[in-house]
């Protein structure tokens, strides 16, 4: 028992509470070594000395021995085999002119004794068996404890070097570049497509967008920056999508409990997009897709005030094929008048006319005029 009790503990499993209620096995064999086996010899061997006649009695010492070292289960067995034995062997003769209440007191002296020992002492090794128990018991679940606090460890190390990695390769939105590009927007200086794509790309990342206008009262698709599968042309107005666009006029995003269903797969947020003139719904600024750690409850908003910056761009059709975002935020300004398209054009004339044999005249200087060529010609 106790060595089940110590590879119980070392295994870290718990130890199963509560007294042994059975002899263990290696009680048993001492059981039979040392009160059996010595009462057989005395039964069959007439050599044998008698276990009667020993002063103490032979069997003190099994009975003590079992007692101490398993507990009261197994002193108490080992008492009755010595009384049952005793019996058969045969008891001491009555004395002349003892009385036969003496006699059983001598007789039986020995056997209650035999008893009372094997449960005083007893229960002594029992109480030190249940210590040991609780003391298994509890090593057991330190154990076990100690097993979950390393492996809570190991998967907190685990999740916080991915967070390490997580963060270190999030994008940062550049606020500045968004903030100019708004108002390159606003000023008419960049392409419509490509600054709204732009904006889209500072705000959320590689992301897909999508632009409906409203169509009496459905939806159809104006626009878009980006690819996303499954795009719809049209939303039809008994979609609850399209209801929620253009008649409650709410933003829709999946992090509210119950919109995802709104949005049916189709995107993770859409926004309304308002008329700068009157304040009517004309459309719809949906997001469609964006890469994972940018979708928050701020996205709604961020995407409202994008699409209150287009709204007077979609109203005059501004944009129509949102393209991928070029290299820089002003990328797409145009640098000065179109007088280099001039040049590059009077250059490449040039060049045809000289391809055919034909002499290029030079371009005249500012404020003289074709009839002086022709004077200093004639002359």
């Amino acid at each position: 028992m106790n060595e089940t009790n110590r590879a119980s503990g070392a295994l870290g499993s718990p130890v199963r509470p509560g007294l042994p209620v059975l002899p263990p096995l290696m009680a048993l064999v001492e059981i039979l070594i040392l009160i059996v086996l010595p009462g057989v010899l005395d039964y069959v061997w007439p050599g044998f000395p008698s276990l009667a006649e020993t002063q103490p009695h032979f069997f003190w010492l099994p009975v003590l021995l079992l007692s101490l070292q398993y507990g009261t289960v197994s002193g108490l067995l080992a008492a009755g085999v010595a009384i049952t034995l005793s019996a058969l062997l045969g008891w001491p003769d009555q004395e002349v002119g003892e009385n036969h209440f003496n006699y059983l007191l001598r007789i039986w002296a020995q056997p209650v004794l035999w008893l009372t020992a094997a449960l005083v002492l007893g229960q002594f090794r029992m109480r030190q068996i249940e210590l040991k128990q609780d003391l298994a018991r509890k090593v057991a679940e330190l154990s076990m404890q100690r097993t979950a606090i390393s492996d809570y460890a190991t998967n907190l190390r685990g999740r916080c070097e991915r967070l390490e990695r997580e963060i270190s390769g999030r994008r940062e939105p550049n606020v500045r570049s968004m903030l100019t590009t708004l108002a390159a927007l606003q000023a008419g200086s960049l392409n419509a497509s490509v600054a709204f794509g732009e904006c889209l790309e500072l705000a959320f990342g590689p992301c897909a967008a999508s632009v409906y206008l409203r169509d009496g009262d459905h939806l159809r698709l104006a626009a878009a920056h980006g690819a996303a599968p499954g795009r719809a042309d049209v939303v039809a107005a008994n979609t609850p999508l399209a209801r929620a666009i253009t008649i409650e006029g709410r933003h829709v995003s999946v992090t509210n409990p119950g919109e995802e269903e709104i949005l049916a797969g189709t995107g993770v947020v859409a926004v309304p997009v308002y008329s700068s003139a009157d304040g009517r719904s004309i459309g719809m600024l949906k997001l469609e897709a964006l890469p994972a750690g940018e979708l928050n409850e701020g996205t709604p908003a961020c995407l409202a005030a994008i699409a209150a910056q287009i709204a007077p761009l979609v109203e005059k059709g501004s944009i129509s094929v949102l393209s991928a975002p070029a290299s820089g935020v002003l990328s797409g300004v145009r640098q000065g008048p179109p007088a280099p398209r001039q040049r590059l054009w009077r250059q490449l004339k040039w060049q045809r006319q000289a391809a055919r044999g034909i002499r290029a005249q030079p371009l005249q200087p500012h404020g003289q005029t074709e009839s002086q060529p022709k004077s200093q010609a004639g002359e």
